[in-house]
């Protein structure tokens, strides 16, 4: 795994540990906690597992379901997000935080349907 790949799992990884302890003050807590959990560990594991074959081997048929369940989950988050602005920043501030996060995670994802790509025999 390149150094780069290993800085962005890094980055990723303390990104969802940001989000559970910031869904640990809101309501709904076991829903967001128990999906921001579980969204960063499929996105942990999309990205080691695209690097690591025998990794992948094991997680390839629970790829696709973890996809889905996770995608939905960050439509989920996002949508309560723009509804939900922390009282302590502007607008904008709340939209360009929700941005760089958006844009940090998608990649994990994309790894996702590259794995998916990658088990797929013509």
């Amino acid at each position: 795994m390149p150094l780069w790949a290993w800085l962005y799992l890094s980055l990723f990884f303390l990104l969802g540990v940001s989000g559970v302890i910031d869904d640990l003050s809101r309501e709904s807590k076991l829903y967001f906690v128990t999906g921001s959990v579980l969204s960063t560990i499929f996105g942990v594991l999309f990205i080691v597992s695209y690097y690591y074959p025998t990794i992948k081997d094991i997680i390839l048929p629970l790829v696709l379901p973890m996809l889905i369940c996770g995608s939905i989950f960050e439509i989920h988050s996002v949508s309560r997000d723009l509804k939900e602005y922390h009282s302590v920043l502007t607008e904008n501030q709340n939209l360009v935080i929700m941005f760089l996060v958006n844009l940090i995670t998608i990649p994990a994802y994309v790894y996702g349907f590259f794995l998916i790509n990658s088990g797929i025999s013509v």
